[in-house]
């Protein structure tokens, strides 16, 4: 994928839960990165359901390979 198609900036958001001394538990996002992705909006074709990981999909981002970063389904991404 080049740069150029690559126009969308995103961050990569973990959730992360705390638990205080008084059992609460608080949620707190953290940015795990900020990057520029390709973003590709759902189409009606085989090919575009092939390549995502769920049916139920609205669009597609990809992005280049992030060193010492595995992301998971639990991420979130923010436009």
């Amino acid at each position: 994928m080049s740069f150029g198609k690559m126009n969308t900036f995103v961050e990569i958001i973990r959730t992360d839960q705390t638990k205080d001394d008084a059992g609460f538990v608080t949620s707190k996002d953290v940015v795990v990165a900020s990057v520029r992705a390709y973003k590709e909006d759902r189409h009606g074709t085989k090919v575009w359901a092939n390549r995502a990981v769920f049916s139920t999909a609205t669009a597609l981002f990809r992005f280049r390979a992030i060193p010492g970063l595995t992301v998971s389904p639990s991420f979130s991404i923010y436009i």
